[in-house]
Formats: C-alpha cells, structure tokens, sequence
C-alpha cells in the first residue's frame, strides 16, 4: 500500500512538471499561430503588387517582392520571438549564476568564520577586483574557496587572488587551474603567498628566453613540482631550476608533452640508478642523506661524463666498460636520453655563457616585472579587451543591483522554487522546443506560400497542377 501511495505521489510530481512543460508550450503555440498568421496575410498580399512582376509557368502573376518580405518578416518574427523566449529563461539562468556565487561565498564564508559584515566586504572586493582586470567574479570566488579547502589558509586564499588573477590573464590559465599549483607550491615548494607572483615571473622570463611558451610553462608547473617533491627540493631557487630544465630538456624534444615524460624519466632513472651512477663516475648525489639541489647535481653528473669523454676514456672497469655516450643511453633509457642529450650539450660548452639565454645561468637567473607587463600587453592588443571588461563590469553591476530583490524575493520562493529550477534546469531543452516548433511552422508556411505564388492563376510551382 505504501509503494502504491508513493507512486502516486511521484506520478502527480511527474503530472505537475509536465502540466507547467504544456503550459509554457501553449503559450509558445500562441506566438507560433501569431506569427504565422502574419506569415499568412503576406502570403495573401502574393500577385497583388506591381512592383516586380513574374510569371508562373502557365502565365500566373504574382509580386516576389512582396512574397520576399513576407518570408523576411516572417523570418524576423522567428528570430525576435526565439530571442525574446531565450531572454526570459536566460535571465532565470542569470539568477541561477548569482545565486551559485552567493553559494560559493557562503562556503568560503563559513570556512573562514566570517560574519555577515565579513562576507559583504568579501563580496565587493571580489566585484571590485573583476570589474577592474575582467576576470568573472565565478573565477575568483571558485579560487578562493578552492584554496580554502585544501589549505584551510584564509590569509593565504585571500592573500594571493589578486595577483593570481593578473597571473591568469598574462598566461590565459583558468584561476581554478592557478588555485591547485599556488597550493602545490606552497605544500611542496614551500613557497610563501608573497613568492607565487615572483614563481610566476620566474617561467614568464624563461619562457621568454627559452623554447617554451608561458601557457605551456604554467600548464606544466604541477609536473615539475612533483618532480622537486621526489627529490625534497624546496624555494624558490628550486623553482627557478626546474623551469630552467624544462626549457633546456625541451631542446632534446620535438613537443611539450614528450619533453615533460622525458623530463620524468630523466628523473626516475637519477633516483633508481643512483648508487650505479655514483660508482660508475666516483661522485655522490646526496650529502647528509638530503639530495644535492638541481643547479649543482646536474653539473658534478655532466661534467664528470665529459672529462671522461674528452679524456677519451670509458665509464666502468673490464668489460663492462662503455663508451660515454653507450653508458648514458644505458643509465637514462630512451626518453631520459632526450633530455640528457642537451644537458650534455651544455656541459660541453661549460654550461654556456652566463648573460646568454642559451646557458644555464642565463636560464636561472631571472628578471621580474614579466607577469604585469605580459597582462598589459595582452590588454594592449586585444581590441575586445575593453568591450569584455565592460560586459563583465555590467555583469557585476546587475549582480549588485539585483541582489536586494533577491533577497526579498527569497520569502515567496519557498511557493515557486520548484518551477523556477524546473524552468532554469530545462532551459536548453524549452529553447530547442519552442524554436523547433516556430521553425517547422516557418517552413511548412513557407512552402504553403512558395505553392500559392505558384498555383495562383491554376498552375504549379512545386506544388502547383494539382
């Protein structure tokens, strides 16, 4: 009895949502016979012009330049109604985006113990920052909350938005994306909030120097983190190392992708071949059970293999013995060779001439100031970049206008909730349905129309004989 009573239930659920589906349809319907009434009168007005006359294949006249604004205005009565259905429905999705970002602040709000005044001022920082870089007030609500839940760091959340946001404009990175590396260089890098803007000048100005580009450097920044976590390196002269062998290991590949699983196998065969490595060159990896930092690894490993190779001697004893270039292939494996090969280039050349970007130190040692004027410039020549700022900044400003009704429109929506989420959640569908149903009765008039033009005086267009 109970299961009978409980399909009842959701049969009259199913009933009530389909009753407000039919209801929003018959209204379409009306418009539909509206416009197609309208279609019909220019329809009717066929062969009672002059001025410009044609003939129908047995002689019947008729007006195509009528006929033609009939179907034009028919046309524009199509594109206006579907415009205006789309209008209604996508102010209720606007209201759906606000009451998400309200959504969002309250759990970055709840997180952060604020209090109501807190989460007002939060709200128009968080306006304040869009309406002035053009980034979605959603992107910097999701980085904050997102930096909240896996750090718990209000100071750092807070602390880093904004220049984060200068960060996802100058590298075209989603600021979610930024949320995830700014925590990864906090937990593994050990980075504080004031050093994430400099992390990112540090790519910005190898990607400048280097083979490859900022997008792709801030793409990766997670790999290369992982990387410095499996050998414990931490700071930022950890961070600039690895964007220097990035850009250096890139040289030994023809994408960015084979460089960074080059890049990982270079360094899974460092830490599984170690005490072959340093038995084979007389050198040691660690010291004090802590791996040597990068910028003095590679070098005691690279320029021992070229004293060996100039030398013209080889890497083990009897007939173990390879030639260094046999040895390497061996110790790196295939893809680690690929980033080995460059690195071996360098040491060749005394890892370069330090003030030149192809050296290591040229690499290394970076200069700051690259985000902003990255950012600027993309702002520079952009020709929508104004236009989009000014869309969201309009965006932002209906937020804060609308928020007032919303809220007093909270007490009845209790009453209409359902509907209006029902209307919000089939949006897309109510949208395809109503312009399915103007287009299929555009056409069928249209074709009743093209007949008639051509069956006026008894004979046939397409239609037309019978």
């Amino acid at each position: 009895m109970a299961g009978k009573s409980r399909k009842s239930v959701v049969a009259a659920e199913l009933r009530a949502d389909t009753s407000k589906l039919s209801s929003d349809m018959a209204s379409a319907a009306g418009i539909v016979r509206k416009k197609a009434r309208e279609i019909q009168r220019g329809v009717d007005d066929v062969g009672a012009g002059t001025a410009i006359t044609g003939k129908g294949r047995k002689g019947a006249t008729f007006d195509a330049g009528r006929e033609a604004r009939g179907m034009a205005g028919g046309a524009m009565g199509l594109a206006k109604g579907a415009i205006a259905f789309g209008g209604f429905y996508g102010a209720q999705a606007q209201i759906r985006n606000m009451i998400d970002f309200e959504d969002t602040l309250v759990d970055v709000g709840v997180q952060a113990k604020l209090t109501r005044e807190g989460m007002n001022r939060l709200r128009e920082s968080v306006l304040r920052s869009s309406n002035a870089t053009g980034i979605a007030k959603e992107a910097y609500a999701d980085y904050i909350k997102t930096v909240m839940k896996a750090t718990g760091n209000q100071e750092l959340a807070f602390g880093s938005v904004d220049e984060m946001a200068l960060v996802a404009k100058a590298t075209k990175t989603e600021m979610g994306a930024l949320a995830s590396i700014v925590v990864e260089l906090q937990n593994k890098a050990g980075l504080t909030k004031e050093q994430f803007r400099e992390a990112f000048d540090v790519i910005a100005y190898q990607a400048e120097k280097g083979a490859v580009e900022l997008e792709d450097m801030a793409s990766r920044f997670p790999m290369l983190l992982g990387n410095m976590d499996r050998f414990q390196h931490k700071g930022m002269q950890a961070v600039k190392e690895y964007g220097a062998i990035f850009q250096v290991a890139k040289r030994g590949n023809t994408s960015v992708e084979e460089t960074a699983t080059s890049l990982n196998d270079f360094f899974t065969q460092i830490i599984v071949k170690r005490g072959e490595i340093e038995k084979s060159l007389g050198i040691k990896l660690k010291k004090d059970g802590a791996w040597l930092q990068l910028g003095e690894m590679l070098p005691l490993i690279f320029d021992k293999m070229v004293e060996i190779e100039k030398a013209g001697g080889k890497i083990g004893k009897g007939k173990k013995a390879k030639d260094v270039e046999a040895w390497a292939q061996g110790t790196f494996d295939i893809r680690g060779m690929r980033t080995a090969t460059p690195l071996m280039a360098l040491a060749r050349a005394k890892w370069g001439n330090v003030g030149s970007s192809e050296s290591w130190g040229g690499l290394v040692n970076t200069q700051g100031g690259q985000i902003a004027a990255m950012a600027a410039k993309r702002d520079e020549l952009n020709p929508l970049a104004e236009w989009r700022r000014e869309v969201n900044r309009v965006k932002n400003q209906m937020h804060t206008d609308m928020l007032p009704a919303l809220k007093k429109f909270a007490d009845v929506m209790p009453a209409i909730g359902k509907a209006l989420a029902f209307l919000v959640d089939n949006f897309t569908t109510l949208v395809l349905i109503w312009t399915g149903a103007k287009m299929t009765s555009f056409l069928s008039q249209w074709q009743a129309a093209s007949a008639a033009a051509g069956g006026g005086g008894g004979a046939g267009g397409a239609g037309g004989g019978g």
